[in-house]
């Protein structure tokens, strides 16, 4: 059976104290104390193919506080973590025991993996509409994932000034994901196979708009 690390008191206040890349660092010399040199700087970023061992050395001494979200993700898969262990949030209700391998991400998180995707339209002056982006990931991811990646757009519609939020992003992701999660009233589910036909209705009533417009 494999073992599993159970954090002290002291080693989640420790956590709590420090940015993104010492916490990570943090967590990955824990993981090496416990399992050896899989989880020396070097491996882990071989492991996970999406950074360089130097950059991800640069994040763990805190040289940057720029942690692309991909790499995050990528990182919180390799120490099986819960990948919000990563931001402030997470400690301000304090201490309780957390265990690597987060056990409730090898069980409940691992059945609700799921593809996320993204749309994007923009809306002229005549209240116009047109989609300009629509990508759906290969891979699926889990809740945590999608959680982080709604905030990343919260944060960016603010940071931009193009949305004013009364909330934080991190906390407006949480909530707006989980009250869609228990409500399926908000945003419900609809088979893949009705979102394909409306989505290409659309777009062929789209093109007849166009052509009647060019013909004015």
């Amino acid at each position: 059976m494999e073992s599993r690390i159970v954090l002290t008191e002291t080693q989640f206040d420790e956590l709590a104290k420090r940015d993104v890349g010492p916490r990570i660092r943090f967590l990955r010399e824990l993981l090496q104390s416990e399992y050896g040199d899989r989880y020396t700087s070097k491996n882990v970023a071989l492991r996970i193919e999406v950074i360089s061992p130097q950059a991800l050395s640069v994040i763990e001494r805190g040289e940057t506080k720029d942690c692309p979200s991909k790499v995050l993700a990528a990182i919180a898969n390799d120490f099986r973590v819960d990948i919000n262990i990563f931001f402030d949030e997470f400690y301000k209700h304090g201490y309780r025991p957390i265990t690597i391998p987060w056990e409730k991400r090898r069980s409940t998180q691992m059945q609700h993996r799921r593809k996320i995707g993204v749309l994007v339209y923009e809306q002229n002056h005549n209240n116009e509409i047109r989609f300009i982006f629509n990508q759906l990931s290969d891979r699926k991811v889990n809740i945590n994932f999608i959680v982080f990646f709604t905030k990343v757009l919260y944060s960016i519609f603010q940071l931009l000034g193009l949305k004013t939020y009364t909330d934080t992003p991190e906390k407006l992701a949480k909530t707006n994901y989980h009250i869609h999660e228990k409500f399926d009233g908000t945003f419900p589910w609809i088979p893949k196979e009705i979102w394909n036909t409306h989505f290409h209705q659309m777009n062929e009533e789209a093109l007849m708009y166009q052509e009647t417009k060019c013909k004015e």
